[in-house]
């Protein structure tokens, strides 16, 4: 899934830069897709004035399949 969050506006000229981490890795899972981690991805957008202009989080299973039956 994806949430994302804006604080600020970005106006035409704007010079945005993001940076993104790890920002975290579930203990292990099993679900009807297969057996594997939720890793959440955090990208932070900035201005060219170091301003926090928006936030988003990412998060996706990484999984090995289940054998099929």
């Amino acid at each position: 899934n994806c949430e994302q969050e804006y604080f600020l506006p970005i106006c035409e000229g704007d010079d945005i830069q993001y940076s993104s981490v790890i920002e975290s890795i579930s203990e292990r899972k099993t679900t009807g897709l297969g057996t594997g981690y939720f890793v959440t991805q955090l990208s932070e957008f900035k201005n060219q004035r170091g301003e926090v202009v928006g936030t988003m989080r990412f998060r996706i299973l990484k999984y090995k399949p289940a054998e099929r039956k």
